[in-house]
Formats: C-alpha cells, sequence, structure tokens
C-alpha cells in the first residue's frame, strides 16, 4: 500500500469515527426526549412525564395513548364517558373555544389541563385578529367557552407542600404533597379543590355532564414528583376511573408521521412527481429497445480490412504468442473482404506461398518479428495489386 493510499485509508476511519460519534451523542440528546416541550410524556428529565405515561402502560385495566391528530379528529370516535384526556403546559386561549373539546365534555369527557405561563399573552391576540378576519365564521354560533381564558395565575415558588382537600372534594385524598410553583385567584365559576394559604392550586369546573380538572402547574404529574413523592391515591383520583387515557401532545411537539405521498399531495407536487417519470420511462425505453438498429450478423461479420498498425496492435493485445501472431494474421486476412470470393482461385498461390512464408521458422525477436509482419503483408498486398 502506497503512503496516498495510507493517506486516505487514515483520512476515512477518522471521518468514521466522527460520524459514528455524532451519531451517538445525537442519539443521546434525543433519547431523553429534550426536543419536546415541559410535561410532554415523551420526555425522561425532571420536566417530562414519560414515568406517568409509562406507569399506566404497565397497568391491564386501563389503555393509554398519545394523540398528535387535531382534536376534532380524535374526539369524536372516542366514549367521552369513559376517557380522560390529559393536556399538560399549554397555552389556554387554544383549549378555551374548541368546539370538539366542548362536545367531549359536554358528553360527560372528563379534562385534566395544567395551563402554561407567558404563552397566552402572545397568542391571544393572533388568534383574535385570526378569527376577525375569518369571514366564514361570522354567521356561525362561537363554541361555548370553558372559562380556562379568565383565570389569573399567580407565581409562587414553594418547596414540597403537604396541602389538604376543601370541603366541596370529598371523595379527594386527605393530603398531597406538591413542589408549587403556581397557584390561582379564586374565581365564582371554579370550585376549589385544593389551596395553599386561600389560593386555589387544584379547582373544578362542570361542563354538561363532563367536568374540567385545572392544576395550577404540572409538578404534581412530572418524573420528579413521580419519582421523589409517589402518590397513588392522588393519581388515582384524577384517573377518576377512567379506562382510556390520552395524551394530548402535538402543541408539545410531537407531529404525525407522514409518508412520502401525502407530503406531495398537501404540497402540491403532483406534477414534480409526473416530471420524475418520464425520464425514468425513456430510461426503461433506452435499455429495453436500443435507440440505433443494430446490424444483421452477415453485415456485421464482414468487417474492412484493417491497417498494418491497428491489426497487429490488436492481435498483440489479445496477448498471442509471438509464434502464432504471423500465422492467425493470415487466418485474419482470409476470413476478411480483401480476399474476395470471386479472387479465391487467382490467389490461390499467393496465399500457398503466405502460408510457406508463415510455416518457415525463424528467430523470435521482437525486431525479426515485426519484419516478417512487414514482409507478409507486402507479399499479400502486392499480389493482389497485381490481380
Amino acid at each position: 500500500m502506497t503512503s496516498t493510499s495510507k493517506a486516505v485509508a487514515f483520512i476515512f476511519f477518522i471521518l468514521l469515527l466522527m460520524g459514528l460519534g455524532l451519531s451517538y451523542v445525537f442519539r443521546l440528546e434525543y433519547a431523553g426526549g429534550s426536543q419536546y416541550g415541559n410535561g410532554s410524556s415523551l420526555r425522561a428529565d425532571v420536566n417530562g412525564s414519560m414515568i406517568l405515561y409509562e406507569s399506566l402502560e404497565e397497568l391491564d385495566d386501563i389503555e393509554v395513548a398519545r394523540i398528535a391528530r387535531p382534536l376534532e379528529k380524535v374526539l369524536p370516535e372516542l366514549e367521552p364517558d369513559n376517557t380522560l384526556l390529559v393536556i399538560l403546559n399549554t397555552p389556554r386561549y387554544l383549549i378555551n373555544r374548541d368546539p370538539a373539546l366542548s362536545e367531549f365534555l359536554e358528553q360527560g369527557g372528563r379534562l385534566l389541563v395544567s395551563p402554561a405561563i407567558g404563552f397566552d399573552d402572545l397568542i391571544e391576540p393572533i388568534m383574535v385578529e385570526l378569527d376577525e378576519n375569518d369571514s366564514s365564521a361570522e354567521d356561525e354560533e362561537p363554541p361555548p367557552d370553558l372559562g380556562v381564558q379568565q383565570l389569573n395565575i399567580l407565581t409562587q415558588s414553594e418547596p414540597a407542600l403537604t396541602l389538604f382537600p376543601s370541603a366541596v372534594a370529598m371523595d379527594a385524598p386527605r393530603e398531597i404533597t406538591w413542589e408549587l410553583t403556581r397557584s390561582f385567584e379564586e374565581h365564582e365559576d371554579w370550585e376549589t379543590l385544593y389551596a395553599y394559604q386561600d389560593m386555589p392550586v387544584i379547582i373544578r369546573r362542570e361542563i354538561g355532564d363532563g367536568e374540567i380538572i385545572m392544576l395550577a402547574d404540572d409538578q404534581l404529574l412530572n418524573n420528579r414528583a413521580m419519582y421523589k413523592l409517589r402518590q397513588p391515591e392522588a393519581i388515582h383520583w384524577l384517573l377518576n376511573d377512567r379506562k382510556l387515557i390520552l395524551f394530548e401532545e402535538a402543541h408539545l411537539g410531537l407531529a404525525q408521521p407522514k409518508g412520502l405521498a401525502a407530503l406531495m399531495w398537501e404540497y402540491h407536487l403532483q406534477s414534480i412527481f409526473l416530471a420524475l417519470i418520464l425520464p425514468f420511462l425513456l430510461y426503461i425505453w433506452k435499455v429495453s429497445v436500443p435507440l440505433l438498429p443494430s446490424l444483421p450478423p452477415a453485415e456485421e461479420n464482414q468487417r474492412g480490412p484493417q491497417g498494418r498498425l491497428s491489426g497487429f496492435r490488436d492481435l498483440l493485445a489479445r496477448h498471442i504468442s509471438s509464434k502464432e501472431i504471423l500465422a492467425l494474421c493470415l487466418k485474419e486476412w482470409k476470413a476478411s473482404d480483401s480476399l474476395r470470393k470471386s479472387h479465391q482461385k487467382t490467389q490461390a498461390a499467393a496465399l500457398q506461398q503466405a502460408q510457406t512464408f508463415v510455416d518457415t521458422p525463424q528467430r523470435q525477436s521482437d525486431a525479426s518479428l515485426r519484419k516478417r509482419y512487414q514482409d507478409l503483408h507486402q507479399l499479400l498486398t502486392q499480389k493482389r495489386t497485381k490481380l
């Protein structure tokens, strides 16, 4: 192996190691789900809820799933009185007037929500402007207000606290431990289930046959709480004996996977697909049917005479021994159209003389071989010229 080949192999080896290292780093980064928002059941760090999700998966009598499709496509297919929908760390404006969510609650569904902080001030003006510019919605009756947007949220910073239920929460656990970061202001439309220093932290509102349970933050359900506090009674109370638990993940970064055909249809790329088919069909046609017609076998075998140097070079390229070169030259001469059928009888003597010349043993040096080849060529061409 030359020094250049060694250098190329070494560089390739280094690049391979770098590629493997980068892929390992990216795999470690994305394995923990840090690309998803806080509260996501795909996050394995303290800000996610993966422990809760995987714990529910281990229960035989409960079905748990993640949803990334729009709610109006998922909720009508469910049995609301048997379903708990979990939406953690969500902007309140996104769910406040959702028609599908309102119908889900009216029919007995249960919604467990923890609001996000800071997003509503950014999203609400944009959504209001979009609603005002939507001319198709002018004649439609707006969906009912769930009352989520009207709540005021206060910021807290407390260590793990022991909270006790209010008088209206008769079926709630006697106490829960919570590392609070936020709380609500009291509102007449909402019932307080748990409070800290007269500030609600878990509230409830009935909508039709269903209800909304709002947590001040998601610290009660995140991985940190599942690992340190371990409160199965509180989790069971929040589930409320529902058999289907759905974690809504679309707002946290989970996207519904789409195939290539769906993406091409969504972005109107059908013309590009047709344009790619045309060269492919041309390639198939070229491979199966040659563009130039092939010669018939008879014409293909009738090749014209080659020059002295080109013929000699072609013979040498075939790795023929020096003893056989002249004999093969004479054989090729007889097979070519240089010896036409009408002249075969008149050239018989010349061919016999050439055959005797070829059969005469001589020295096999390169110079001698080239000289004999030239003599043979001159012998045959002279005899042909005389004819």
